[in-house]
């Protein structure tokens, strides 16, 4: 176990260096890719600035792969992608009304746990939620008005277009607050998922944490394109291939645009490859 673990985080360390010093591809290059230029004709003596901005940090500490880890965590710093814990601790910050509602909830009386709403980021930089968000939450406050769940999760972190300053999740909830008045004690967010893969899978986690019945269903609601991914053999496969496992389990597919899911505790092992949504 000691050795799966310590094997887990050297990657994960090697990864951050590659991508965000060396200038290696990430596997969402369009969203994830490192911020600073590799080709600059000064860029060398940039990561020997870098690098000597460890030794006053770790020159004491009796830890050997300290120099490693601390070169790995500024490398992430410099190019602005150290957001991975933004708005924690969600459950008494973003989260808190929702979360406290939690204990109070009659599961049997609902079909499903929750609705989970998955980002779509604009592709304007300066534009705070897309159209097919604000579509997607529009479709899922119908089906929370007639009852169907008592709460909506909407998952998105920072994602596009690159280097956005808006959250998904964020914009998405204040959609729902000021312009369809669903109450903020319905609302769940998730605001660091950065593909399909990871809504699913940050959703489940959530679950998990916040003591949400795992074997009842959740609904996924999306336009009928991404719908109809969720629920395909091709998402299956992609987390399998991404994360190492099924982040969920399909159920019945309730409409076009609409299907149910079951979370899966497995959701809670880490993502080593990826330092901006582990």
């Amino acid at each position: 176990m000691l050795r799966k673990a310590w094997e887990q985080d050297a990657r994960a360390v090697n990864q951050a260096i590659k991508v965000y010093a060396g200038g290696a591809r990430p596997n969402y290059p369009a969203i994830d890719s490192v911020s600073i230029d590799v080709h600059w004709k000064y860029y060398p003596n940039f990561i020997d600035f870098l690098s000597s901005t460890i030794f006053k940090e770790v020159e004491n500490s009796p830890l050997f792969f300290m120099p490693s880890m601390t070169f790995a965590l500024h490398a992430i710093e410099v190019n602005e992608r150290n957001r991975a814990a933004d708005y924690e601790p969600m459950e008494s910050g973003c989260n808190k009304q929702a979360y406290d509602r939690i204990k109070t909830v009659k599961w049997a009386d609902f079909k499903y746990s929750l609705i989970l709403v998955p980002g779509e980021g604009p592709e304007v930089y300066d534009q705070q939620i897309s159209p097919i968000g604000m579509l997607r939450c529009r479709s899922a406050a119908y089906r929370w008005k007639e009852g169907v769940a008592p709460f909506i999760m909407v998952s998105g972190g920072k994602v596009h277009p690159f280097k956005t300053k808006f959250s998904e999740a964020e914009e998405m909830k204040r959609f729902l607050i000021e312009t369809l008045h669903v109450p903020e004690n319905v609302i769940l967010m998730e605001p660091h998922a950065r593909h399909t893969s990871t809504n699913m899978r940050n959703c489940a986690r959530l679950i998990f944490r916040y003591g949400i019945p795992m074997d009842k269903p959740c609904l996924s609601s999306s336009n009928k394109e991404q719908s109809h991914y969720i629920s395909g053999k091709g998402m299956e496969n992609r987390c399998i291939e991404e994360l190492g496992y099924p982040a969920y389990i399909n159920g019945n597919r309730i409409s076009e645009t609409e299907a149910e899911f079951y979370p899966l505790v497995s959701s809670l092992q880490i993502d080593f490859d990826e330092p901006l949504d582990p």
